[in-house]
């Protein structure tokens, strides 16, 4: 019994060809009817491909165009777009894609370039403006430095400062003037003879009055020259002030023979108002005061200085009608009106802003020394003519005053709508000085 047990032990760890079994080594149960050629233990019909053990169900996906996890795509989830960089910046062309899981050789990730044929133009690059390039691709207009939607001035439009947005065209800059004044080559040549003062008007012309014996006259130049004569009949003669009409141009003229005002009519004047001043004025050619040596015009009013009594200015309306604004305690020397049509008016070395509602009165600035004429610019600086010889600039912004040139002899100054300040020293029976500076815009 024992023996015939043993022999039975033998036989089953005996291989079918006399070989020992490993027992060790776990024997394959599977059903012999399945075929895993790869052996990756997904059998052939579940594995797409059973001659690569690296493609089976569940198999992670790799990037070799092989579809491994077998469900029919290829590199799934691995796919990202590339966008070509032919000038080597860095920066992709978002016209130019292509989808691949490996970053081709000349492609990037990035789509922001809006020049693939300039590496100097992307967006990591510094912008250069008012060359046409849009540098660093932001889109913004290249003649427009500020982004305030108003090009340079310089550039076809009317921001007067490109670096600030707060200022453009009709806000913090001059107006632009479609006109050019008459420079003082042009001035010299075609002024007329003893010109006693000159103001312009919306076309940029010189508006020039003279003041001498006999028969004076307004002339009207241009910036190439042309001009016209508006002469007076023979007993209305030395103009001391020329203004003109804001709404309708019309030129009036301030005459001493019969103190008197003109407005335009024809070729020359007709007389609106008599007897409306006493001449007078703190300049030293006694001539040049027969006559007072400023006006200024708004809507209602042309307002001149009057010597008869202290602090008087005369207010002459269109239709020739008067009344008397008296606010001061000195004799006023000149009147100016600010951008804002507030009238002024300066006595000694102080010049007012006046309310000609109330007769009111506060001090807008004192000068050095007695003021002999004021002008106001769009954005309030304020120069101002002085028995120093100086003309003296008085920022609008509140700044400090300065000097802004020193000149010879009493003169008159006015701004031209382009932005130039333009002086006349006018000489009796004579040739008027002239001079000028541009302004800043």
């Amino acid at each position: 019994m024992t023996r015939s047990l043993l022999l039975i032990l033998l036989a089953a760890c005996t291989a079918k060809d006399g070989e020992p079994v490993d027992s060790s080594v776990p024997t394959d149960d599977t059903d012999p009817g399945v075929v895993d050629a790869d052996g990756d233990g997904s059998p052939e019909g579940e594995d797409c491909d059973d001659g690569d053990a690296t493609v089976y169900p569940e198999a992670t996906e790799q990037c070799d165009a092989v579809d491994q996890d077998c469900d029919g795509a290829v590199d799934e989830g691995l796919e990202q777009t590339w966008y070509a960089d032919q000038d080597g910046d860095g920066y992709g062309n978002p016209d130019a894609a292509q989808v691949d899981c490996a970053q081709p050789s000349d492609a990037v990730a990035d789509d922001t370039d809006c020049d693939d044929a300039l590496s100097g133009v992307n967006p990591g690059a510094t912008e250069v403006w008012y060359d046409g390039i849009d540098q660093d691709c932001a889109g913004d207009d290249d003649f427009d430095a500020d982004g305030d939607g108003d090009r340079s001035d310089d550039w076809a439009g009317t921001d007067c400062d490109d670096a600030d947005p707060a200022r453009y065209g009709g806000v913090g800059c001059r107006p632009q003037a479609d006109c050019a004044h008459p420079a003082v080559p042009t001035l010299e040549a075609y002024a007329p003879g003893s010109a006693s003062d000159v103001v312009f008007n919306d076309a940029c012309e010189a508006l020039i009055g003279t003041q001498i014996s006999g028969l004076d006259k307004v002339r009207v130049v241009d910036h190439v020259g042309g001009y016209r004569d508006l002469n007076w009949t023979a007993d209305q003669r030395d103009v001391g002030a020329v203004a003109f009409h804001p709404t309708d141009g019309t030129i009036y003229a301030v005459f001493n023979s019969t103190s008197s005002v003109g407005v335009e009519s024809g070729g020359g004047f007709s007389l609106i108002a008599s007897g409306v001043f006493t001449q007078g004025s703190n300049r030293v050619v006694s001539y040049a005061n027969w006559s007072p040596s400023s006006a200024a015009m708004d809507a209602s009013c042309l307002w001149i200085p009057n010597f008869a009594g202290a602090g008087t200015v005369v207010c002459v309306q269109p239709d020739g009608s008067q009344s008397t604004l008296t606010t001061l305690s000195g004799y006023v020397e000149t009147v100016a009106l600010g951008p804002d049509g507030a009238l002024y008016a300066s006595v000694g070395d102080t010049l007012y802003q006046l309310d000609t509602g109330t007769g009111a009165s506060t001090a807008a600035l004192t000068a050095g020394a007695v003021i002999l004429d004021a002008v106001i610019d769009y954005n309030g600086d304020t120069y101002v003519e002085t028995t120093a010889r100086e003309i003296e600039l008085h920022p609008g912004s509140g700044g400090s005053s300065s000097v802004f040139a020193t000149v010879a002899d009493d003169g008159k100054i006015a701004i031209s709508p382009d932005g130039w300040l333009v002086r006349i020293r006018p000489v009796v029976n004579g040739t008027a000085g002239w001079e000028e500076w541009a302004l800043e815009d």
